[in-house]
């Protein structure tokens, strides 16, 4: 099984959007389990209409995995929910989460694996804390998403001193977890200085640009709970996008 995260040390600019769409693609080649492990619990939304267990209570050893996934209506997409009302991944996240732990590789990577997901994507939120110190332990890859403006910049800066700081601290190679692959989200080809920032970011060695378009048919997908190639108006492009993507993480 492969684990693949999704992350970026800034709000807003379409992380779990990109994560649900690049997973929904992911399916189409294996069994795929996403991991909604942002305490807002987006994904879960967008995904499925209730549930019973979330992540917090799997860390917990509340419940276990296979009790906390929920199949969603996406052929080979299941889903380890939060709930973004009254759920206790904040808690967990801000309190409870010890940052030299291996209980999210254990309860969540493991137990996957043992279910016969063959991908596991994990959708994170902006902070860099315990939590998501263990979420990018348990990982095989990570993928930064970005907008092409001077604050993604500053992000990615910050970004990657973290995972320079985490491979630093646990004594791990410059790939482990690899991270080569930035994908540039809602690019718009009529504003003129998104080609200068990715002229910018192009000078980076090492990594791999993906980029997906400014898309409506991304809400339109949200708002009604379903995947993006459902949506009747999505761009060929997009699709194209998210194509060439899943296939560079299978």
């Amino acid at each position: 099984m492969k684990t693949i995260t999704f992350a970026n040390q800034k709000g807003g600019v379409g992380k779990t959007s990109t994560a649900v769409a690049v997973a929904t693609e992911l399916a189409k080649r294996g069994k795929t389990l996403m991991v909604d492990a942002d305490s807002q619990g987006n994904t879960s939304t967008w995904l499925i209409d209730s549930l019973s267990f979330e992540l917090a209570q799997v860390l917990e050893e509340k419940c276990t995995l296979r009790e906390a996934i929920v199949e969603t209506g996406i052929e080979n997409l299941f889903v380890l929910p939060t709930a973004g009302v009254g759920g206790g991944l904040r808690d967990y996240a801000l309190y409870r989460a010890p940052k030299y732990h291996k209980e999210f590789k254990r309860n969540v990577v493991a137990a996957a694996e043992v279910e016969g997901f063959d991908y596991c994507v994990i959708d994170t939120s902006p902070a860099f804390n315990p939590l998501e110190w263990n979420i990018f332990l348990a990982s095989d890859e990570i993928v930064a998403v970005l907008e092409l403006d001077v604050f993604s910049a500053d992000g990615m800066e910050s970004f990657t001193a973290n995972i320079a700081e985490l491979r630093k601290q646990e004594d791990l190679g410059d790939d482990k977890p690899l991270f080569n692959k930035i994908i540039f989200n809602k690019r718009d080809e009529r504003i003129s200085q998104q080609k200068q920032f990715f002229s910018e970011f192009q000078k980076l060695s090492g990594y791999n640009f993906y980029i997906i378009p400014v898309d409506q048919a991304v809400k339109k997908a949200q708002g009604l709970h379903c995947a993006v190639d459902m949506v009747k108006d999505v761009k060929k492009d997009t699709l194209t996008a998210l194509a060439g993507i899943a296939e560079a993480l299978k």
